[in-house]
């Protein structure tokens, strides 16, 4: 399953590629770049990663990628998977917090991919 991820991101990111080569900038009679087209083109790159599918945004795609500050999804590295021990391992941590702290026991939940990177 860890492999996928390799695949699905290196598809992904060809597919983003490719809907931003298609975008064009405009140019104005004199063959300049106006205030204009360039907000069409960020406008449009904003689109092309609004329409990838992410789970922890649902409805904005990856268009965190264009915001200054940190954010999870510009803190996860190439390097990054999740697995499914990984998920348990998160998991049995959180239910032993809650144990803790509320005196009564607590069994595992899956968290989604997003809590279990953090």
């Amino acid at each position: 399953m860890a492999d996928a991820c390799y695949t699905a991101r290196a598809t992904t990111k060809q597919q983003v590629l490719d809907g931003i080569n298609k975008l064009t900038l405009l140019t104005n009679e004199h063959g300049q770049y106006t205030h204009d087209a360039i907000l069409l083109l960020q406008k449009g790159i904003r689109r092309i990663l609004q329409s990838q599918f992410n789970p922890s945004n649902p409805g904005k795609g990856m268009e965190k990628l264009l915001d200054k500050g940190v954010n999870r999804l510009t803190q996860v590295q190439s390097t990054d998977a999740i697995t499914a021990a990984s998920v348990l391992k998160t998991a049995k941590q959180q239910a032993e917090l809650l144990t803790v702290s509320t005196g009564s026991t607590i069994t595992p939940t899956i968290t989604t991919n997003a809590e279990a990177q953090e």
